[in-house]
């Protein structure tokens, strides 16, 4: 049995698939269909998190999902693209990394990522140095 930092039991093959939509997106049904896929191919027991309107910086489905999977009620999180889940890199690092030291895998269907272990360590090194660029290209450009 997996246990997350606070020794609360994850819950073993159950996953989060998140979907957040843009204003881009021409044809949103996409993602999900992708996404369930995903999990009926894994053969997980998924719920689905649909973020539909754009609700800005706040992104209450997805606060939402962090607060069930920091309370270990997913083994797992699978998103379409990483885009969808982060607006940044630094805010991708630092909830990669709560995922990975929770012993929560973290897939990114198009992207081809999946992050399930330390053993990804390098992996999270590549996307913290691309992190770290993005702060400074930021910062710069205030």
């Amino acid at each position: 049995m997996q246990f997350n930092n606070s020794q609360q039991p994850v819950n073993p093959g159950k996953c989060a698939l998140y979907s957040c939509q843009s204003n881009l997106d021409k044809i949103p049904v996409n993602q999900k269909v992708k996404l369930l896929q995903y999990g009926i191919d894994n053969n997980l027991k998924c719920d689905f998190f649909n973020e539909e309107e754009n609700t800005g910086e706040s992104r209450p489905v997805k606060k939402e999902l962090l607060r069930k999977v920091r309370n270990g009620e997913y083994s797992e999180v699978v998103v379409f693209k990483l885009n969808r889940w982060a607006r940044t890199f630094h805010e991708l690092i630092l909830e990669l990394k709560e995922f990975l030291e929770k012993g929560i895998r973290f897939v990114s269907i198009s992207d081809n990522i999946n992050f399930c272990a330390f053993a990804d360590d390098i992996h999270s090194h590549v996307l913290e140095a691309f992190a770290e660029f993005d702060r400074n290209l930021t910062s710069e450009s205030l």
